[in-house]
């Protein structure tokens, strides 16, 4: 009976540039969250050597470490969020 509905060339326009965008800002935040990574990295060597370890042993035990920061950053977001989520329910509610 109809056609499907197509959206107009502007429609079509504003939803690329606003994904566009939105690629930006992913971008952005993986670049950040990697330099952070990088920086943490260097602090964790260079404590690793003044408490007397080498730097092959910091290689090797470098996996296992980040590991364990990217899951602690990961529980302390989740529990942000919790905290956020409780938050407004109480103020809501």
């Amino acid at each position: 009976m109809f056609g499907p509905i197509t959206d107009s060339p502007e429609v079509v326009e504003a939803k690329a540039q606003a994904k566009a965008r939105a690629d930006e800002r992913e971008n952005k935040r993986r670049e950040e969250a990697a330099a952070a990574l990088g920086a943490e990295k260097e602090m964790m060597k260079r404590s690793w050597l003044e408490a007397g370890g080498d730097e092959e042993g910091f290689e090797k035990s470098w996996p296992g470490m980040q590991n364990d920061l990217l899951a602690d950053r990961a529980r302390k977001e989740q529990d942000l969020a919790q905290a956020r989520t409780t938050s407004f329910y109480q103020e809501a509610f």
